[in-house]
């Protein structure tokens, strides 16, 4: 499994105006791994974009460094978890990417420890829609860092 910073256009770090006029600010790391599935013995590419969000670039940034040093020592993976309903307002549809049709479901990455992944990973959940503009992680300041 190998995480790094996403960038896109040379961009890394991405502000939100959020409703209420507050700003925030969001990074992703992008993963990327390989699976061997024991039963059929495919190997499966898989990669999956971790989006954090939080108050201050600063934090956003110190978060986005503490997720991927955890995924690239084992501690934290990524796992996709799929739904019947959107997870949040405005969520669209997953789509198949080669033919764009409608998957009829929805799916977001989450993490979690290592050791729960085969027993999260791509399951069907009854997800409990919350507002766009939820809560966010406080100031760096403000957090406890993960000891990694």
């Amino acid at each position: 499994m190998n995480a790094i910073v996403f960038e896109k256009d040379g961009q890394t770090v991405w502000p939100i105006n959020t409703a209420d006029g507050k700003e925030i600010f969001s990074v992703c790391v992008e993963v990327n791994s390989e699976t061997l599935d024991l039963q059929t013995l495919f190997v499966r590419e898989e990669k999956s974009m971790v989006w954090l969000k939080a108050n201050s670039e600063a934090t956003a940034i110190n978060q986005q460094k503490a997720v991927i040093t955890a995924v690239n020592k084992g501690i934290l993976t990524p796992y996709r978890e799929f739904s019947k309903t959107a997870f949040y307002d405005g969520q669209e549809e997953d789509i198949n990417p080669t033919t764009e049709e409608k998957l009829g479901r929805y799916s977001q990455v989450k993490l979690c420890p290592a050791d729960k992944h085969a027993e999260l990973h791509r399951q069907y959940v009854v997800p409990t829609v919350v507002a766009v503009d939820a809560p966010v992680a406080p100031p760096v300041e403000a957090q406890t860092p993960l000891n990694i």
